[in-house]
């Protein structure tokens, strides 16, 4: 049914003021619209107007209908026109949306890619041949572990099998793994860390591996909750955060981590800019402990940080060691630690 705002055509109306045959429709509509039943009455008195006045009369009318009309055209036009711009702006933002998606997909694929080709068949990665410190490679190995575990590839589950059997086969008596070395609580969390979410992923993890592993983590752990070298050493901000990350799977408290020297803490997101080096960094500091800037400047950093991945050659999947971290951890850290990061912001926003 025509609603009272859309109103009678002038040809509808002139049969509706010589009383000829009108559908329901259009008598229901003048009957509920008084614009078009006072437009009849006026139509229907020119009949008995003169000659004069009826022209008169009959030209302002008619008129004023189809001035009606043309506005009502020219607002339907407008209106369509206004959808119209409306739909193209939203299916480009979900163009570029998807577009900017599927190019970072591309691009952690290419990083899982290089790090899978990396793998031993140990499970382990060798960590000295690309810029890292030997000490450290059972860590390292881990979080190159659980970079591949954070992705739904299923081709990755033979590697991911790999790295899970190489970590429980250098798991000591005691709860650590590999070597023991002032500094070795790196390798301890982030394998106990690895292992947690291979468990999730339903891979089978013995119940003893893991808490053999947290009860070696508590030794580290300092009075005031954080965790050191050891336990005469002072607090250290990321070594606290991935300890209690691996013993809960939750942030340290933001409580004890204002508890720990600046002088001890690496780079926060605040202090880096886009054209400074440190990318893989903050992107450990980010996963670590998030961020409490907004969601723009995450999303931008996130981008920033996409940018830097090295595109061509050899090493093309990877990201550039570029700050202190990586002359400990070397490429194989810079990349799984990136593709950490762009996950776990991606979980977030």
């Amino acid at each position: 049914m025509q609603s009272e705002h859309q109103h009678l055509e002038l040809e509808q109306l002139e049969r509706a003021a010589a009383q000829q045959d009108l559908s329901d429709v259009e008598r229901e509509h003048l009957r509920v619209c008084s614009t078009c039943h006072h437009e009849v009455q006026l139509l229907a008195r020119l009949k008995n107007a003169r000659p004069v006045s009826s022209v008169i009369n009959g030209a302002m009318v008619v008129a004023k209908i189809k001035r009606r009309s043309a506005l009502r055209y020219r607002c339907t036009v407008a209106l369509a026109a206004s959808l119209f711009l409306g739909m193209a702006i939203y299916l480009a933002t979900i163009l570029i949306i998807k577009v900017s998606t599927d190019t970072e997909q591309l691009q952690i694929a290419e990083s899982l890619h290089w790090l899978r080709a990396q793998q031993l068949e140990t499970g382990s990665w060798d960590v000295e041949q690309w810029g890292g410190k030997k000490r450290f490679e059972v860590g390292i190995s881990a979080l190159a572990l659980m970079s591949m575990m954070s992705d739904d590839d299923k081709t990755l589950l033979p590697n991911i099998n790999k790295g899970v059997t190489y970590l429980l086969n250098v798991q000591n008596e005691d709860g650590s793994f590999g070597e023991p070395f002032l500094g070795d609580l790196y390798n301890i969390s982030l394998a106990t860390l690895a292992l947690r979410q291979a468990s999730k992923l339903g891979i089978m993890i013995p119940e003893h591996t893991l808490e053999k592993a947290c009860g070696k983590l508590e030794t580290y752990r300092l009075k005031n909750g954080a965790f050191g070298y050891h336990q005469e050493a002072r607090a250290e901000r990321n070594l606290s955060a991935w300890a209690q990350l691996a013993l809960s799977e939750k942030p340290l408290s933001k409580s004890i981590l204002i508890q720990i020297p600046e002088e001890s803490a690496s780079t926060t997101f605040k202090e880096l800019t886009f054209e400074t080096k440190g990318h893989p960094l903050s992107a450990m500091q980010i996963f670590l402990e998030g961020s409490g800037e907004t969601e723009t400047m995450i999303k931008a950093w996130k981008r920033e940080l996409l940018s830097k991945q090295i595109a061509q050659g050899d090493l093309a999947g990877t990201w550039p060691m570029d700050d202190q971290w990586s002359r400990v951890g070397g490429r194989i850290f810079t990349t799984g630690m990136a593709v950490l990061s762009i996950k776990s912001i991606n979980k977030v926003y």
